[in-house]
C-alpha cells in the first residue's frame, strides 16, 4: 500500500509542481510502472515456467524408477523369495511418497511465485 501512496505523491509532485511539463512527467512515470509491471510479471511467468522444468524431470525419473521396483517385485513374487519381493514392493511405495513429496514442493513454489506477482498487481491497483 505504501507503494500505491508513494507513486501517487510523485505523480501529483511532478504533475502539479513543475511548470510546463510537470503533466508530461507524470504521465512519463505512468509509462514507466506500467512497464516495470509487464516485466515483473514476464519474469513470474518465466520463473514458473523454470520451476515446472526442474520439478517434472525428477517427477519422471522417480516414478519410472518406482515402477520398475513395483514391475520387478511382481515379477520376483511367484518365483522367488517373499521377502524380496515385499523388498521390492516396499521400495515401490516409497518412492511413491517421495514423488509426492516433490510434486508437493513444486506447487508451493508455484503459489509462492503466483502471490508474490500478484501482490505486486496489488499495489499498482491501489495507485
Amino acid at each position: 500500500m505504501t507503494d500505491g501512496v508513494a507513486i501517487r505523491t510523485a505523480k501529483f509532485a511532478t504533475d502539479a509542481f513543475i511548470p510546463v511539463v510537470g503533466g508530461m512527467f507524470s504521465d512519463a512515470l505512468d509509462a514507466v510502472i506500467g512497464s516495470s509491471l509487464l516485466i515483473k510479471n514476464a519474469v513470474g511467468i518465466a520463473g514458473v515456467i523454470i520451476i515446472f522444468v526442474l520439478t517434472i524431470l525428477p517427477m519422471i525419473k522417480i516414478f519410472a524408477v518406482a515402477f520398475v521396483y513395483k514391475l520387478a517385485g511382481a515379477l520376483i513374487q511367484p518365483v522367488g523369495d517373499k521377502q524380496m519381493a515385499d523388498c521390492l514392493t516396499g521400495l515401490g511405495k516409497s518412492l511413491i511418497s517421495i514423488f509426492a513429496a516433490v510434486a508437493t514442493v513444486g506447487l508451493l513454489f508455484f503459489f509462492a511465485i503466483t502471490i508474490v506477482v500478484g501482490m505486486g498487481d496489488l499495489m499498482t491497483m491501489l495507485r
